[in-house]
């Protein structure tokens, strides 16, 4: 196809003021044929047969105003041109996603169909962009729901080796002189195993998406762990400041919708931070309402872009680095919470975005924990049975227990577990059971030993967080949570809670 005359490369003329000798129609019936196509929200064009535009509908030449864009440099088999050449070859009818770049900045995406008629191309054009943008805003979403599912599960193993690790770190305290030097290094390497175990919880709380969990969180506890979280992962240029309350602000929301929240606001002052800067998230509570203010040190935003920062597919943004879903996402569950957020930004000064929620009046905000007795070493008496598919676990387990009195018995399966229990279940006080194992996991355990030992305790341990454990209906028929990694002071405090509560 050439370049000239009424080529793909010259701005097009409205077909109402075109002569309409080559698709062989009158004036008339061009007409009604493209206020039809226009009434669909469509916008149509004919290429003669040498590649040429002799007409198109007033849409078409309102949506492409300098013409068409030739084929991607180096990649000539897509394109407008090739379509066009394609058809004109065998006559096949296709569909083809086209985009293009506007003049104003940004990218439309457009679904053409072509088809041979009247001894040229007619194509037939949709606005395909929102229909995109949504499908590419689902597959990032679902690699992202992805992608935390996989990192839970990271999470999950590190700490099961980070229950050995403090375990026998403890077990070594306890055996050294009290003040040497030893003692000194095994404290050393009991608070970096801590440290991990902290960043393991902080990567569980993120990517935990319990939608059972309930109506409300701490929001001060969620900024919190966000940006322990960013203090991490951000370029070491931006600095990361919190104020925080000494007190809970519960607000109307489940934890994951509050940190998706706050690391969307995050993500965004990142974005206009290239070169480093200032990140600060403030929490406060006035007049019954709990406020999250938001700011960065960044390149600011204009007031064109300030007033359509929440419209859906508004981005400032390079192709393939946005979607401009995140803060119309933020707006939406703001909103639908009875909240309100607004903006506050100057160009070359910096973004405030401030957020107000209702706080929320639950119960659950009003329980207080029951004081649980600390352990004291002596000898508690009983027999448990320890569940677990990790060996050290079950030896840490089984150590820590022994040295408190406890006659301890293990397994290493559910099955395994069953077997036992069907054999000696009259000698077994409590089972500490791992929630998650090859063959029968443990809420399999749980229903089959319920149906022969009704009353016995059991306590469910995980390196999973306790709230993607407790809210699931199997596990009212156990007497206990106990998170990995843990110590001899919290399984000690978790068996005898659990023993109190079974009579």
């Amino acid at each position: 196809m050439g370049r000239t005359g009424s080529s793909l490369g010259v701005a097009m003329q409205p077909l109402s003021s075109m002569t309409p000798n080559a698709p062989g129609l009158s004036r008339r019936e061009l007409q009604i044929f493209e206020a039809v196509c226009d009434g669909a929200e469509m916008a149509i064009a004919w290429f003669d047969a040498e590649g040429h535009l002799p007409w198109c509908g007033c849409r078409f030449a309102d949506w492409f105003p300098r013409g068409l864009p030739p084929s991607p440099k180096g990649d000539e088999a897509t394109g407008w041109e090739a379509a066009v050449r394609a058809t004109l070859a065998d006559s096949v009818v296709r569909q083809t996603l086209l985009r293009h770049e506007c003049a104003a900045g940004g990218a439309r995406w457009y679904q053409a169909t072509f088809r041979s008629w009247n001894g040229g191309v007619l194509a037939v054009v949709v606005d395909a962009t929102l229909k995109h943008l949504m499908e590419d805003g689902i597959l990032r979403s679902e690699r992202l729901h992805g992608l935390g599912g996989v990192a839970a599960g990271v999470a999950h193993d590190f700490n099961n080796y980070l229950t050995g690790i403090l375990g026998i770190a403890g077990l070594l305290r306890e055996a050294l002189p009290a003040g040497g030097e030893e003692g000194q290094l095994v404290a050393r390497l009991e608070g970096a195993a801590r440290t991990a175990a902290g960043l393991a919880q902080q990567i569980l709380d993120y990517t935990r998406d319990d939608p059972e969990a309930g109506g409300s969180a701490d929001l001060g506890g969620c900024v919190d762990a966000v940006a322990a979280l960013l203090r991490h992962t951000l370029d070491p240029r931006i600095e990361v400041r919190t104020q925080l309350l000494g007190e809970a602000a519960r607000v109307g929301l489940p934890p994951g919708k509050v940190q998706q929240v706050v690391m969307n606001l995050c993500c965004n002052a990142r974005d206009a931070m290239p070169a480093g800067g200032t990140l600060e998230l403030a929490v406060r509570i006035h007049g019954g309402r709990a406020t999250l203010r938001v700011r960065d040190t960044g390149m600011g935003m204009t007031d064109e872009v300030k007033r359509r920062v929440f419209d859906p597919f508004f981005t400032t943004k390079p192709p393939g680095r946005g979607t401009g879903l995140g803060l119309a996402m933020v707006s939406e569950i703001i909103l639908g919470a009875g909240g309100d957020i607004r903006v506050e930004s100057t160009p070359g000064e910096g973004t405030l975005f401030e957020i107000h929620l209702p706080l929320a009046v639950a119960a659950e905000a009003a329980k207080v924990a029951a004081p649980v007795a600390d352990p004291t070493g002596e000898a508690a008496g009983g027999t448990i049975l320890v569940v677990d598919d990790e060996p050290l676990v079950r030896m840490v387990a089984e150590r820590f227990l022994s040295r408190s009195g406890y006659t301890v018995v293990t397994a290493d399966s559910g099955d395994a577990a069953l077997e036992l229990l069907h054999q000696r279940g009259a000698e077994i006080d409590l089972v500490l059971l791992d929630l998650t194992m090859p063959g029968k996991r443990g809420p399999q355990v749980v229903a089959a030993l319920r149906a022969f030992l009704p009353e016995l305790p059991v306590v469910i341990t995980s390196g999973y967080s306790e709230q993607s454990v407790t809210h699931a209906a199997w596990a009212q028929a156990v007497q206990g949570f106990l998170a990995k990694p843990f110590d001899r002071k919290t399984l000690l405090a978790a068996v005898e809670k659990a023993r109190v509560a079974s009579g």
